[in-house]
């Protein structure tokens, strides 16, 4: 008997010899922590990688579920890393839901950014294109992307309402469920309210709106550039007021951020397409005899994040009438690619001045790996505003030898 358990234990020592735990270590890719919210990246990880880690994902979701009763940081940092192993939709959602929990808003507007808006990809023979990453958003996902945005800053840009418009949502039930959603806590007597209520008016509303005398006199009051003389030279003339990429003008913090959704309406380039949007800012303005202004803003048309030098901006000049009605327009400086217009402006009389930018190499305005090597002047033309707002060529003054 003796024997017979000492042939038993050795045999199940042997045995358990053979079970060796044997650990693998290998490298996985993973999105950087810094790109989870560039659309762009997201993309390209998805196409590259697909569901490749996604039993490793699915484990720090499992992680996360077990911490987020009881620690909120613990839970988030969780998904933060299943989102770089495998970036998918419902993970993001998760993440959302802590982050709302622990009212981070501001991350919030970052993580619901590249969800609900398309993002400019390149394919390898440097075509872009504009992707949905999760797909088009449904209304509910850009609903919560609005209150994300209120709750971090307390307004609402138009070019929100605008894409909402664009992408078929319902915008008298998103004003509705945003003005009485608890959450937000709205106070529906601030002006800042008000401003904001704006953004919800339809094509109709919107065009009576802009009709008003009032609101023409507030959109010639926020620019603060009256000077009767001022020049655009050839660094001024590349000048753009960014906020947050999305054009808005700084000098609207007064009126609030809602007013370039509708101070936009001003500009001839919305005029002559209703349907389009704009990167702008209105730079300048002083009066034409007693009943007309001189009004010049800034079109911004550049490749995102590109050079200085290769932003692609042009500044027109409208004369408006007091019922805000266009007289004459001209565009009186700009910069683009091997074109540079220059602009010296004097009360009722201005000269543009054409140059030719000469580049490294043949311009192309999405590679940014060039650079401006000499400038040549090209021609010189001055005009007259006259006193009925029309815009005449002054003819050019012989030299007497």
């Amino acid at each position: 008997m003796k024997n017979l358990f000492l042939f038993t234990a050795l045999s199940v020592l042997l045995l358990s010899c053979d079970k060796k735990i044997v650990t693998e270590y290998r490298d996985v890719p993973a999105l950087r922590a810094s790109s989870i919210y560039r659309g762009d990246s997201i993309y390209t990880y998805m196409q590259t990688y697909k569901d490749a880690n996604s039993e490793m994902a699915e484990s720090y979701i499992k992680k996360s579920s077990e911490a987020e009763s009881n620690d909120l940081s613990t839970a988030t940092y969780f998904v933060k890393r299943a989102i770089t192993l495998n970036p998918k939709l419902e993970y993001y959602k998760k993440l959302a839901s802590l982050l709302e929990r622990s009212g981070d808003y501001e991350e919030l507007t970052e993580l619901y950014y590249p969800i609900v808006n398309s993002s400019y990809i390149r394919d390898n023979s440097d075509q872009s294109s504009q992707v949905f990453v999760f797909g088009q958003p449904d209304q509910d996902t850009y609903y919560e992307y609005l209150v994300a945005e209120v709750a971090a800053r307390g307004y609402l840009y138009g070019d929100l309402i605008y894409n909402a418009r664009e992408l078929g949502f319902d915008i008298p039930e998103l004003k509705k469920k945003l003005f009485s959603d608890k959450r937000l806590k709205i106070d529906a007597t601030s002006e800042e309210t008000k401003k904001m209520m704006l953004l919800f008016l339809s094509d109709e509303e919107l065009t009576a709106y802009n009709k008003l005398e009032s609101t023409f006199k507030e959109m010639l009051s926020s620019i603060k550039d009256v000077s009767p003389v001022f020049e655009i030279n050839k660094l001024t003339v590349r000048n753009f007021q960014y906020d947050e990429f999305n054009g808005q003008n700084s000098n609207y913090e007064l009126e609030g951020p809602s007013s370039s959704y509708i101070y936009m309406n001003y500009l001839l380039e919305k005029r002559e397409k209703p349907d389009s949007w704009h990167q702008f800012n209105f730079t300048h303005i002083t009066p034409i005899g007693d009943s007309l202004h001189a009004v010049i803003y800034a079109v911004d048309t550049s490749e995102n994040a590109c050079p200085i030098d290769m932003r692609h901006i042009y500044h027109r000049l409208v004369i408006y009438n007091k019922k805000a009605e266009i007289i004459d327009s001209k565009i009186v400086a700009l910069q683009s690619g091997e074109q540079l217009i220059t602009l010296q402006f004097n009360t009722n009389t201005f000269t543009s001045t054409v140059h030719k930018r000469e580049w490294k190499k043949p311009y192309n305005k999405k590679d940014f790996d060039n650079y401006v090597t000499g400038t040549t002047q090209i021609k010189e033309t001055s005009f007259l505003i006259k006193p009925d707002g029309k815009i005449i060529e002054q003819p050019v003054l012989a030299v007497s030898e």
